[in-house]
């Protein structure tokens, strides 16, 4: 590491969500993902809906 930043040599603070195993990580991410695609799936039946209600 360069001497050129010295006040860059800080450890980050051990933050509790650093901590966590990563199944947690993993089933937040996936949550994330299927609602996602949930409200995606929901979006394009609304508009075809509203495309086949209006033609």
């Amino acid at each position: 590491m360069s001497s050129d930043f010295p006040h860059y040599n800080f450890r980050m603070p051990n933050i509790g969500f650093q901590n966590l195993p990563l199944n947690i990580y993993i089933v937040v991410f996936g949550t994330a993902i299927f609602v996602f695609i949930l409200s995606l799936l929901f979006c394009c039946y609304l508009i075809s809906t509203h495309k086949r209600i209006s033609s």
